[in-house]
């Protein structure tokens, strides 16, 4: 099964001109055009039962919804067990038995052509209830029926019979729940794409594209320079285990690169997968545009700081306690525009016990794309702060502290940066965990 099956697909449809060059292919060519297709179809079936597991299917349906993951079971008795857990399936995992079969039409095609509910939800021709038009006749346009362009064990190609959407599936390794696999993507997704967070950038060192719409996987892309309203173009996408990948080639302005599939690297980011190596990747705006971003809250995360930030934290919990019999729950820092004279980069101060605002003004300035400097001031703010700063004595301390660093901006997952870590550049044990709120 290692070798692929489209040598012999390519067999079937091979002119008679053509002249063998082994005796192994002279028994190929001695075979009818029926009988190629037959020994092809074969081969096809037994490739797809010997996965223990079953396949993970990317499916697409048209180029304006995002991909669907299927894990599919094929059975020799001719039985398919399918599983999902879309968006069209209430976003819970489910699963069920239908037939499968092969039929001949210029090469192999796959039909599942027996109705099954999990599956034939996105190829029944109704009206999609999320849409404003109407779909009755062709519903999401999905198809049942596939074209195989070439398989082997390790990965199966196919073309959707009427709409031509290509499909890939690979083997689910032997000790992988479906449900888990299912569920894990659904989670991967929604922690590489946050809206929030949006526009991200497509580039190389050429061209740079705005990027939104990742989460619901339909990118929108804008090239800089170009009118939003008018030259915004769509590319939709299905997340993998490995990155994401899109349902068609897509070639980017003036020729200079094309999009198709992308790896997830390890700080979140998305690189494009060529044999080249074109440097294309989809990344965040700088850190230090987003940290600053208005009306954003940063929550400090109490338990994950360290060095000298801990110990003045520390020290602001104490004095809560013993002046104001109160416990210390956080501080954060934000962008207000409530409430306030002017809108301003704020200070908050927590406490059990008390919703009321407690601001404590001040600015934050970008020093590089990933570096910012953070200060608030010891004697302005509503009334409350201003309260606050008298009653605590260490909040002024830890003010000074922040006015006196330089922050460098580091996180997990530039694209979806919901948890970012400040580092104290003259002393990186001093780090500030923040959390958007």
């Amino acid at each position: 099964m290692k070798s692929f099956i489209k040598i012999a697909l390519a067999a079937t449809l091979a002119l008679p001109v053509m002249v063998a060059c082994s005796n192994e292919e002279d028994n190929l060519f001695d075979q009818s055009s029926a009988d190629r297709l037959n020994t092809a179809v074969k081969e096809y079936a037994q490739l797809l039962q010997a996965a223990p597991n079953g396949w993970a299917m990317q499916y697409f349906t048209n180029d304006n919804e995002p991909g669907y993951t299927y894990i599919l079971s094929f059975d020799p008795s001719m039985a398919v067990t399918i599983a999902g857990n879309n968006q069209w399936l209430g976003n819970k995992y489910a699963e069920e038995t239908s037939v499968y079969k092969f039929i001949t039409d210029n090469g192999p095609v796959l039909s599942l052509s027996s109705f099954n509910n999990v599956f034939h939800i996105l190829a029944d021709p109704i009206d999609v209830p999320t849409t404003s038009e109407s779909e009755l006749g062709y519903g999401h346009k999905g198809d049942y029926e596939f074209v195989v362009m070439e398989a082997s064990d390790s990965q199966v190609r196919l073309k959707g019979k009427k709409y031509g959407q290509r499909i890939i599936m690979t083997p689910l390794p032997a000790d992988v729940d479906w449900q888990t696999y299912l569920n894990d993507l659904t989670v991967l997704k929604n922690s590489m794409f946050n809206t929030r967070f949006e526009p991200l950038v497509l580039k190389n060192d050429k061209l740079n594209y705005s990027v939104s719409g990742m989460n619901t996987g339909v990118m929108n892309l804008v090239a800089d320079g170009d009118d939003a309203l008018t030259q915004t173009q769509t590319v939709n996408f299905i997340v993998t285990s490995t990155g994401i990948r899109c349902s068609k080639t897509w070639t980017a302005k003036d020729d200079l690169f094309q999009i198709n599939e992308f790896e997830r690297l390890e700080d979140g980011s998305l690189r494009l997968i060529v044999p080249e190596g074109e440097d294309v990747v989809i990344t965040s705006r700088p850190l230090s545009e987003i940290y600053s971003t208005p009306g954003f809250t940063w929550r400090i995360d109490l338990d994950n700081t360290t060095g000298t930030f801990a110990t003045l934290l520390s020290k602001i919990a104490d004095d809560t306690k013993s002046a104001l019999k109160r416990n210390f729950t956080g501080i954060d820092l934000s962008y207000v525009s409530s409430g306030v004279p002017q809108p301003t980069y704020a200070l908050s101060f927590r406490m059990s016990g008390s919703s009321a605002a407690a601001y404590v003004y001040g600015s934050v300035t970008a020093t590089g794309d990933n570096t910012v400097k953070i200060a608030y001031s010891t004697t302005e703010g509503n009334n409350n702060g201003v309260r606050r700063l008298a009653d605590i004595p260490g909040l002024i301390p830890f003010i000074n502290a922040l006015a006196a660093t330089e922050f460098t901006i580091e996180t997990e997952n530039v694209l979806s940066p919901s948890t970012i870590r400040l580092v104290s550049k003259a002393n990186p044990a001093d780090v500030i965990v923040v959390k958007i709120a």
